[in-house]
């Protein structure tokens, strides 16, 4: 028996510095991680060994 399926995926990632003494600009910086995917997962019927 032959079976076939497709998947699609999406993860979000949120990472907050929150530093109580910073001189520099991007202090408090909020990061972003996107990832995301698609396969498919594909099986063909056994075959028979004699």
């Amino acid at each position: 028996m032959e079976n076939t399926s497709l998947f699609v995926n999406y993860h979000l990632e949120i990472q907050s510095a929150i530093i109580p003494t910073c001189f520099v600009s991007n202090c408090g910086e909020t990061l972003l991680r996107h990832v995301g995917g698609i396969g498919i997962n594909w099986s063909a019927r056994p075959i028979k060994l004699d």
